[in-house]
């Protein structure tokens, strides 16, 4: 959120009148899942792992036009590294309440 946020705001030369609308576009799916991310919910992690793709492909497309290409590495590699952290907190999350309930 906060790379979109900074590049948004000091790099990208969009016009103050859609500034906003793309802000808020950009970062609505995050904001959604933030509160349950903070709180440690399992499920809100499961859909990080969904929506993060979309900051993905977003990320590689930047990575391909050279006058955005740092951007794009930076979102590329941060929402990998977002998938796979919420990946495992998902996973281990659910063993973790296998075993409490007692099963293998």
């Amino acid at each position: 959120a906060l790379l979109l946020l900074v590049w948004n705001l000091m790099f990208a030369e969009i016009p103050a009148k859609l500034l906003w609308v793309i802000l808020a576009f950009q970062l609505a799916p995050l904001l959604l899942l933030a509160p349950g991310l903070i709180l440690g919910n399992a499920r809100a992690h499961a859909w990080t792992c969904f929506v993060v793709n979309l900051y993905f492909i977003q990320g590689v497309l930047a990575a391909f036009d050279p006058s955005k290409a740092l951007f794009g590495w930076a979102q590329t590699l941060l929402s990998i590294s977002l998938f796979c952290a919420a990946l495992m907190y998902t996973r281990w999350c659910f063993q973790y309440d296998r075993k409490l309930a007692g099963e293998n």
